[in-house]
């Protein structure tokens, strides 16, 4: 509430109707002598008040379109402060800040450390993703050089044999030789440029290691039964076979002999017989 105001309001009632009267009755007329009054005086320097004046607003402007609108504030805005260094700068105001200056942080070290750990972080995270990302796109590269030296291999394994054959074919029509011979000359000369050797059985102790430990194949359920061995009854002759309705036998074939028990009397004397 202004000085005015608070005389009007608490002023008596002749003081309140004085001061009323004495204000214009046009609006307009009222705000310009108020401008008047709180208008500053053009005599003292610019430095004292700091004013530019960013000019009026263009014409055509919508005043309906909030986007347009703010677009020319920014602009007139702009024009301003470009003014206003100028001035600065003719005054010789400093607006820069110096190399030296100081100012006392708003925010604690110890939030201000949570900060630089937060963001050494997430730049630590940024740098691990963009590792990840070439190490992918180095493995990329890697399969593509890989199959492009296989398919270059097979390139040239495929004119080996083209060529192969063309000189077996260029041999036979030069000799007169089926095709079966130019294939034996081939293999013949194949061994002879790989040093192999022809009629040479395995190595003794190959051989030993094969028939004690196997020589690869199947491993489990040889001993297994089948239908057929199951039902083979050649390893069991029939001479030392058991009869079912006949009398038990011992390992050599032979009856047992049964042995009848003593009795109690023979079983006293025995055991109360004096030892020797």
């Amino acid at each position: 509430m202004s000085s005015d105001e608070e005389d009007l309001f608490y002023g008596s009632e002749d003081e309140k109707l004085i001061k009323w009267e004495n204000v214009p009755k046009d609006p307009k007329i009222a705000l310009e002598a108020k401008v008047k009054e709180f208008e500053i005086s053009s005599s003292l320097p610019w430095t004292e008040t700091f004013l530019v004046n960013s000019g009026a607003l263009p014409e055509d402007i919508d005043p309906n379109d909030d986007f347009q609108r703010e677009d020319a504030f920014y602009d007139v805005t702009l024009k301003a402060i470009l003014r206003g260094q100028l001035l600065l700068k003719k005054y010789d105001v400093p607006i820069e800040r110096p190399n030296d200056y100081f100012a006392e942080m708003l925010k604690t070290d110890d939030h201000m450390e949570k900060i630089r750990q937060t963001m050494l972080k997430d730049q630590a995270k940024l740098e691990t993703a963009e590792r990840n990302r070439k190490l992918r796109d180095m493995k990329k590269f890697g399969k593509k050089v890989q199959q492009e030296i296989l398919q270059e291999r097979q390139k040239k394994k495929k004119a080996a044999m083209q060529m192969a054959n063309r000189h077996g074919k260029a041999l036979s029509e030069a000799k007169g030789l089926d095709t079966f011979d130019v294939e034996a000359l081939d293999q013949k000369s194949l061994h002879k440029v790989k040093g192999t050797r022809k009629n040479v059985g395995k190595n003794p102790r190959r051989l030993a290691k094969d028939s004690k430990f196997g020589f690869g194949g199947k491993k489990r359920g040889l001993k297994q039964n089948t239908g057929v061995s199951a039902a083979d009854m050649s390893g069991f002759p029939g001479r030392k076979m058991k009869k079912l309705d006949g009398p038990k036998r011992n390992s050599q074939g032979k009856p047992n002999q049964k042995k009848n028990r003593p009795g109690k009397h023979t079983r006293n004397k025995i055991k109360n017989r004096p030892n020797k």
